[in-house]
C-alpha cells in the first residue's frame, strides 16, 4: 500500500509523548506499517521543508538526526523531484546546519 503522509503526521512519531499530540498513536501505526514493509510512504517535495522548520525549533538537538531517518524512509514521486533529486539531502544538509546543532 502507498500513502502520502502529511507533515503534521510525521511530526507526531517525533512529538507525540506530548498531551497535545492526541492522534500520536494512530501516526505510529502507520510508522510501524512503514517499518515493516506494509507500508510505503510518499510525499510532495514540501514535507521534509516543514518537517524540518518545526524540529529545528522544537527538537533542535535531535533534528538533523531525525531529518536523516525520515528522509531515507520517504521518496517523492514528484516530476519537480526527478528534475533535482538531491534536493531533499541538501534541505537536510541546511537544517542541520541552521540551529540543530544548538
Amino acid at each position: 500500500m502507498i500513502l502520502v503522509v502529511d507533515a503534521s503526521v510525521a511530526l507526531k512519531w517525533f512529538l507525540g509523548a506530548r498531551p497535545d499530540e492526541a492522534e500520536a498513536p494512530n501516526a505510529l501505526d502507520i510508522l510501524r506499517a512503514v517499518g515493516a514493509g506494509r507500508v510505503q510512504m510518499v510525499q510532495p517535495p514540501h514535507f521534509l521543508a516543514e518537517v524540518a522548520a518545526v524540529l529545528a525549533r522544537e527538537l533542535p538537538a535531535t533534528a538533523g538526526e531525525d531529518l536523516l531517518h525520515l528522509q531515507s524512509r520517504t521518496r517523492r514521486p514528484r516530476p519537480d523531484s526527478e528534475r533535482n533529486p538531491r534536493g531533499g539531502r541538501l534541505l537536510v544538509r541546511g537544517a542541520a546546519s541552521d540551529g540543530c546543532d544548538r
